[in-house]
């Protein structure tokens, strides 16, 4: 996992050359300009998603996906997010569309807001939207999905 702000993007460029790119397009798109919904960059190698959604009390459910990285960006609003080595959880749900598999077990929290982001590897179990304090609120976020080699 990466947590970081996206001033500092450039220290990852030689981490992976497309996990940079979704760095770049994180710094430098105007996202008041896209609505909720699925973006192609690079075909289904690269692409981004908006989610508009309100944040909700728990989320006790990880997630982890096994193709791609997921590089999550809140482009307004603050949540809490969990997450968790995939190795210390156990899993409850296999989705049979998509690239996600649900986990049970004890997570970290950090808050993520506007101008931080965060990067997700398939080892890394993430539980995303929950309310800050309690108090569900509007978010408006950019998911960029990086595919691995």
């Amino acid at each position: 996992m990466i947590f970081d702000t996206l001033k500092n993007i450039d220290i990852y460029r030689d981490l992976n050359p497309r996990l940079y790119r979704g760095l770049q397009i994180l710094r430098e798109t105007d996202f008041q300009q896209y609505g909720p919904g699925n973006y192609a960059v690079e075909g289904d190698e690269l692409f981004f998603m908006i989610q508009d959604y309100e944040t909700r009390v728990s989320n006790d459910t990880p997630e982890a996906h096994m193709k791609y990285i997921d590089i999550q960006y809140l482009i307004s609003g603050e949540e809490i997010v969990g997450f968790a080595p995939l190795e210390t959880l156990e899993e409850v749900k296999t989705e049979t569309r998509g690239d996600i598999k649900f986990y049970r077990g004890k997570c970290d929290y950090f808050t993520l807001k506007e101008d931080r982001f965060v990067v997700f590897f398939p080892k890394d179990a993430h539980s995303p939207a929950t309310a800050v304090n309690g108090r569900p609120g509007r978010c408006i976020k950019c998911v960029v999905k990086v595919k691995l080699s």
